[in-house]
């Protein structure tokens, strides 16, 4: 048997005709066998496509404006690709695009920011995050650690995106997201868990929309940050402690009573399936008498069927992908016969999901 290496080009979301694109691959048969030495060839506005692999690939810095694409989250060991370390956004990335990567650590540090897993330096502007899974798993003495470190100056979007901190509970155990002066960001269909320490921490000067998320922790400290947080379609499962008037909630579904229009009270029964504070375990799907279905923002976007909005992360234009599958161009590799008989017929077949809501 021999290993076919194929690269689904379809479409390219790419609008830089003229853009480079660079394979990685852990299976040899790619030009690089890491990340880090891609970005380090690429130019602005270039590709970089990174196949699924068992084997996990190193963490990476990118310095200029990549789209970096692999081949999802899962979890099963083959069908994700799976970044074991941190990764830095420098200022001098603007345009950059990390999508349908699996970063998975276990990382705390003796200062603040290097626990973080994913970092975004000072002015790092029109950075996008779509169908990753960040995931610091640093057990319970963890000190300074957390999944996104967002610094002074950035703008960012997030979309269909995981992020979780375990239940790391160390003397400087810091929140899921840490948010510094002047920022710009936004979470559409994002899952944000902590198993202790909060969601979110830091600045007042930080602007914050959050669309269709589903926001939970197991030990009710959901949003210690005094930033500026604007929440709808939402949903939130604990206690957010004391609500200041910098954080404001719209047609959102809570276990507590949330302030604003359109809010709903609810409990677990409002999904197939939650617990607590494993998002990778649960099924955010809404059951069939849910109250969230239909229960949006009658103004926002209408979903995919073009029925109204529902609550949570399955609602709007762009419902969570729990696989982290990116739309096209990515990468599959497949194992075919090293020869065929004079004359014989080779079948190869393969099954995948293109995209969220994709086809078999």
């Amino acid at each position: 048997m021999k290993k076919l290496i194929i690269y689904l080009l379809f479409h390219i979301s790419v609008n830089n005709a003229h853009a480079a694109m660079f394979h990685v691959s852990k299976s040899g048969l790619a030009p690089y066998t890491e990340v880090q030495p891609a970005i380090d060839a690429a130019s602005p506005g270039d590709t970089i496509l990174v196949a699924p692999s068992e084997a996990t690939y190193a963490g990476f810095i990118v310095d200029l404006g990549v789209h970096i694409i692999g081949a999802g989250t899962d979890t099963i060991q083959g069908r994700s690709t799976t970044i074991s370390g941190y990764i830095d956004i420098q200022s001098t990335a603007g345009g950059a695009e990390l999508n349908g990567l699996s970063i998975r650590f276990a990382r705390s540090h003796t200062i603040e920011i290097g626990g973080y897993l994913l970092v975004l330096f000072p002015n790092a502007v029109g950075v996008r995050v779509v169908n990753c899974a960040i995931e610091n798993n640093v057990g319970s003495t963890g000190n300074y650690c957390g999944c996104v470190y967002l610094s002074s100056g950035v703008n960012v979007v997030f979309e269909s995106c995981l992020m979780w901190l375990s239940r790391a509970r160390g003397s400087n155990a810091n929140k899921v997201i840490r948010l510094d002066n002047d920022g710009t960001v936004q979470f559409h269909s994002c899952v944000i868990s902590s198993g202790y320490t909060g969601v979110f921490g830091g600045s007042s000067l930080t602007s914050v929309i959050m669309r269709h998320c589903m926001v939970s922790d197991a030990n009710n400290q959901q949003i210690e940050s005094s930033a500026t947080i604007s929440v709808e379609n939402c949903v939130i499962l604990s206690s957010l402690g004391v609500i200041t008037p910098n954080l404001t909630f719209a047609y959102c579904a809570s276990s507590y009573v949330l302030p604003g229009i359109g809010n709903l009270l609810i409990d677990n029964t409002a999904f197939h399936s939650h617990l607590s504070y494993l998002p990778r375990q649960s099924d955010f799907h809404l059951s069939p008498n849910s109250l969230l279905i239909d229960a949006g923002n009658p103004i926002s976007p209408p979903d995919r069927d073009g029925s109204r909005a529902d609550i949570g992360i399955y609602g709007g234009q762009t419902p969570y992908d729990e696989f982290g599958i990116p739309d096209y161009p990515f990468v599959i590799e497949l194992e075919i016969p090293a020869s065929v008989p004079q004359n014989g017929v080779l079948h190869v077949g393969s099954t995948g999901r293109v995209g969220n809501g994709g086809g078999e």
